[in-house]
């Protein structure tokens, strides 16, 4: 390995930082529109990059060279890295994340340090790490990142940064609404490599395919676990076309939540209409934040037009069918569940649908946008469910 193998960036590799850079003594903002400062003592530039070569240098490269191991398939030396580039990618609502791009054996590897500063994001790294790899060891196929190493690290101002390192999904991007040239709103895929494209209209109906594919996918449906919050407007889900096909990830787990605690589930054996009524709320709850975004990911909350719904529908039952048959049910789980939908009428759901939204933070800003566009949504679910 090289002296030292090195080099810092802030948001590609044409523009490196240094310790003699104007911005090094500079603190990092904590939210996604560079607005917000650090509560407390400020964390700067120059201990964001320290703390992650702290980590990484940590036990001579432990971290990484367990990455690299299980990344390559093969045992790593230090000896074998060639170089470290760190990436500051963005300043995200929770965390700070770098990408990792190393060589080894004249192969380059990439890899993602989240870091969070904030109060908030150092209450949630912890937990999040733990969900990764509990989903990651539990569940295969899997649609999120594998992880390899947590830690904590003293920045020069005092301050403690948490970080871990996980699998960086290369080609894959993040996207949101922007204004389309034309007029009107499309989403746009923010590719750094190849150049940012917009999406067709057959390629939007399959990423919403695909989202609520992937979210059913993590839902248990006799504990009614599932990963909430999440959000398209905080970039939890990415992007990348394969023969122009859509395929999508999700990049962040910030808590699995279920409406019932572990001690009731031990006490009592959940009926099937139970497990249905907790599959509908999931759905209402899925179908309605599936469509909500913000213009280039912090401008104005924005709600997607019908192709949402369409896609929604789509990748719910797909992978509903895909689930094994749960004991209490006699038929297919989506085919009992569908007959079970069609129980209800339009007012039925909607006064659901309005009891869901009103469990959503107050003062959330995409509440109001909500309750604008609620009555339509429902009125439009119903068609999309029974011609699926």
């Amino acid at each position: 390995m090289a002296n030292d193998p090195f080099k810092f960036f802030l948001f590609s590799e044409e523009t490196p930082i240094t310790q003699n850079h104007k911005i090094w003594g500079d603190a990092i903002p904590v939210s996604r529109n560079n607005q917000q400062k650090t509560a407390g003592t400020p964390v700067s530039y120059g201990d964001y990059f320290h703390a992650i070569r702290k980590f990484l240098e940590k036990n001579r490269f432990d971290p990484l060279l367990t990455a690299a191991a299980s990344h390559l398939q093969t045992r790593v030396t230090n000896q074998e890295i060639k170089d470290i580039h760190v990436i500051l990618e963005k300043h995200g609502a929770f965390y700070h994340p770098s990408r990792i791009k190393t060589k080894i054996r004249d192969r380059a590897v990439q890899f993602v340090v989240n870091a969070a500063v904030s109060d908030s994001g150092r209450e949630s790294i912890e937990r999040e790490y733990g969900l990764l790899k509990k989903l990651g060891d539990k569940m295969s196929p899997s649609f999120i990142p594998k992880v390899y190493a947590r830690d904590e690290v003293q920045a020069g101002s005092g301050v403690e940064i948490k970080l871990f390192l996980g699998q960086w999904f290369e080609n894959y991007s993040e996207f949101h609404y922007t204004q389309h040239p034309d007029g009107g709103k499309k989403i746009i895929v923010w590719d750094t490599a190849k150049g940012s494209y917009f999406l067709s209209n057959d390629q939007t109906r399959a990423l919403y395919q695909e989202a609520a594919r992937i979210l059913t996918y993590y839902y248990n449906p006799e504990t009614f676990e599932q990963i909430y919050p999440w959000h398209h407007a905080a970039g939890d889900f990415v992007l990348t076309l394969q023969d122009n096909r859509v395929d999508l990830k999700l990049v962040t787990v910030r808590s699995v939540l279920s409406p019932l605690e572990k001690t009731d589930m031990e006490k009592n054996d959940q009926d099937l209409q139970s497990i249905l009524e907790a599959m509908l709320v999931f759905f209402l709850n899925l179908s309605i934040r599936t469509r909500l975004d913000r213009i280039d990911g912090v401008g104005e909350v924005v709600w997607s037009d019908d192709t949402a719904i369409q896609g929604t529908v789509e990748g719910f039952f797909t992978s509903l069918a895909s689930k094994p048959q749960i004991r209490l049910t006699p038929v297919p789980l989506s085919d009992c569940f569908q007959y079970y939908l069609s129980t209800y009428n339009e007012q039925d759901l909607y006064d659901l649908a309005e009891d869901i939204v009103k469990a959503y933070p107050l003062l959330a800003p995409e509440v109001p946008v909500i309750k604008k566009n609620l009555e339509r949504h429902i009125h439009d679910l119903i068609p999309a469910v029974k011609n699926r």
